[in-house]
């Protein structure tokens, strides 16, 4: 509902504000129609407004350099100002390839990028660290390289963001997707 949107978004913006995003510039975001039930987390991305570098930072997430150099791919759209966003954790992709999940998303829906998982980080860190329990998060929106796909784990108690092939099929790698 409206309500716990603005609430939302309010809590949101007040964490923004210390990587220098004004509070009114969040509260304007307006969501997307017809949000599918799957996703269950309300994410502001910040995109490429502020450093990828900066923002994993912030969130407390090691970053590999040359996950830094990724672009978009396959509908994958980093925004470049901040943008409301819906991301579904990718659960029940575990086992399939990120190239399958590119090849196989609906309607509105999309891969998720680095920025996308990067601000589920930020912005709901206890939902991060409970889904990381499950399994890995690959962002399929991104790409290293030709073949080489972004990914969240968790390495020695540490967050981190790796990539691996995108044809790999763990089990244990599940990749998110993003509406809106």
């Amino acid at each position: 509902n409206e309500k716990q949107l603005q609430a939302e978004l309010e809590r949101q913006a007040d964490i923004y504000q210390a990587l220098g995003i004004q509070k009114d510039v969040i509260m304007r975001l307006t969501p997307p129609k017809d949000i599918p039930i799957k996703y269950t987390h309300c994410v502001v991305t910040l995109g490429s407004s502020v450093d990828l570098q900066r923002q994993a930072d912030f969130a407390g997430i090691y970053i590999d350099q040359n996950v830094l150099k990724a672009r978009d791919v396959a509908g994958g759209i980093t925004y470049p100002r901040p943008h409301l966003i819906y991301i579904y954790d990718g659960g029940d992709f575990k086992g399939k390839t990120a190239k399958w999940v590119r090849e196989n998303v609906n309607g509105l829906e999309r891969p998720s990028t680095i920025a996308d998982v990067i601000a589920l980080g930020i912005t709901h860190p206890d939902s991060l660290k409970l889904i990381l329990q499950h399994h890995n998060i690959d962002a399929p929106g991104s790409i290293c390289g030709d073949e080489w796909v972004p990914n969240v784990t968790v390495f020695e108690g540490f967050y981190s963001i790796n990539a691996r092939l995108d044809s790999e099929d763990k089990s244990e790698f599940g990749s998110a997707l993003s509406f809106g």
